[in-house]
């Protein structure tokens, strides 16, 4: 039952590996147009982020905390996360204002998270969500591999109505029945792994562009006095009398 165990968990930590691909092409540097744009500055210390999915509408999320811990579940050790957010955007493209500083933002359901260090200026992020392709035949290797382990852990149980059974026909039907399961068990076992591991689901990460808006014109500029307006020449050739 320990080797069953040991196969099991080795197919499990086998099936669950991603191929890991090159992330999506990065979004251009083109600053999207949100509808609902706040008319007031925002506050002293905070700065204004306009934030986009690159044409894909999805709510966006703050990271504002991380925990992480150990603890004993059934006599073993199991490792436990928390993470607590907070609501930026409904639906995007939109702009929020965020305090000075860095900050990570997570883009809808997919849990994908880029960061973004608010300065002084505006600023644009613009986030390519990257995407997890899972292929039918992973799934049909898990079915198949679940249903070799069944088969496997629960063969035992016609051999033993077999030695409880006095009728010598109905202990070579038994017999037969472990048999045929330790057999197509294993078969099924074995033909699962190798399809998950084929054709293991692949994931493609996603990309950031960002960058700050330059300030409006006249914003942060010097502003010159007027020169004052030239005298006209005095009369007769500049003499005075």
């Amino acid at each position: 039952m320990r080797q069953l165990t040991f196969v099991v968990l080795s197919m499990s930590a086998t099936a669950c590996g991603m191929r890991q691909l090159p992330p999506v092409a990065a979004p251009a540097q083109e600053v999207p147009v949100v509808e609902d744009m706040p008319t007031s500055p925002p506050l002293p210390d905070q700065s204004r982020v306009i934030i986009d999915a690159n044409g894909e509408h999805t709510r966006v999320l703050e990271v504002m905390s991380e925990t992480h811990g150990f603890g004993l579940v059934n006599g073993r050790r199991a490792s436990m996360a928390s993470v607590t957010t907070r609501p930026v955007c409904g639906d995007t493209p939109c702009v929020a204002d965020l305090a000075k500083g860095d900050h990570e933002i997570i883009f809808g359901t997919s849990r994908e998270s880029t960061n973004v260090r608010v300065g002084d200026s505006t600023r644009v992020v613009r986030y390519a969500m990257g995407n997890t392709y899972i292929s039918p035949v992973w799934k049909v290797g898990v079915v198949s591999a679940s249903l070799g382990v069944v088969a496997l852990a629960f063969s035992w149980m016609p051999y033993l109505f077999a030695g409880a059974s006095r009728s010598q026909d109905t202990k070579d039907t038994l017999h037969n029945v472990g048999e045929g399961m330790l057999i197509s068990g294993g078969i099924a076992l074995v033909a699962g792994i190798i399809m998950t591991i084929v054709a293991r689901p692949e994931h493609t990460p996603g990309s950031t562009t960002q960058w700050n808006l330059p300030p409006p014109t006249g914003v942060g500029q010097p502003v010159q006095s007027p020169s004052p307006p030239l005298a006209p020449p005095p009369p007769n050739g500049g003499i005075h009398f």
